[in-house]
């Protein structure tokens, strides 16, 4: 008996136990495991920063000359050649700061280097396709900004009034449509509107052509020059203006200049 109650229990001691889930794990299956940053956090670290933007670099134009920016510097040459500046400037958080310069050749220098006063001037940039846009950090006349294009045309005209009074006139355009203007006198009456000042725009109607003038000064001026007759070789027609003291009128000729 002894012997028998032994066989039995070790017959039952290898039964397994239904309740008992045997499940077969695949070894070639690995388990995931911590490989470091991948190749992009890689990339992310190790490249190179972006080099700091040091403002905008180029050539542009506007009615009196033309603004050269290399990033760390500027150069303005009028249309004449007879004022010429530079100097180093910086750039930061939008902000372009140029120092006046010498402005000992300069009878009529750019008004947006002078709105700094006695300090560097101060311009937030905006740079849009072929525009180059200057809008000072300084009290200025509403809504005054400085405006240059890569490319501008220009015709200038000698314009006489019936008394003899000369004055130049350069009008700008970019693609066909009007971009600014200027004019001076050539002689020493100021008689034909003023000494000097800006063209603010040009009308042409079934009426004709006209150029809307102002100056300022201690004795600011607004006048009209209206076009009769327009060629390739010439100009006729009237013009009238107002200043601080009379109001005036004349009419004039002109021709292409530097014929």
């Amino acid at each position: 008996m002894t012997r028998l109650a032994v066989f039995f229990l070790v017959l039952g001691a290898c039964r397994a136990d239904p309740t008992i889930k045997i499940e077969q794990i695949d070894v070639s299956e690995s388990t995931p495991t911590d490989t470091g940053p991948d190749d992009a956090g890689d990339s992310r670290d190790t490249a190179d920063p972006d080099p700091e933007y040091e403002g905008p670099v180029g050539a542009w134009s506007d009615c009196k000359g033309t603004l050269t920016l290399t990033g760390d510097s500027y150069t303005w040459q009028n249309v004449s050649g007879d004022c010429t500046v530079s100097a180093f400037t910086s750039y930061a958080d939008g902000t372009l700061t140029m120092p006046v310069g010498d402005l000992g050749a300069c009878e009529d220098p750019p008004w947006w280097l002078l709105t700094g006063g006695a300090g560097p001037a101060r311009f937030s940039v905006a740079v849009g396709g072929t525009r180059l846009t200057l809008v000072p950090q300084a009290t200025v006349a509403l809504g005054r900004v400085a405006q240059f294009e890569t490319v501008v045309e220009a015709e200038e005209w000698l314009l006489t009034s019936s008394e003899g009074d000369t004055s130049l006139f350069r009008l700008c355009e970019v693609e066909g449509v009007f971009f600014g203007g200027s004019y001076r006198s050539v002689d020493d009456s100021c008689n034909f509107l003023s000494c000097g000042g800006q063209v603010r725009g040009i009308t042409i109607s079934d009426r004709g052509e006209s150029w809307t003038t102002a100056c300022g000064g201690d004795c600011p001026c607004a006048g009209i020059v209206a076009v009769e007759v327009r060629s390739d070789e010439t100009l006729s027609g009237a013009f009238f203006g107002t200043n601080c003291s009379r109001v005036f009128e004349d009419t004039f000729t002109g021709a292409p200049a530097g014929r």
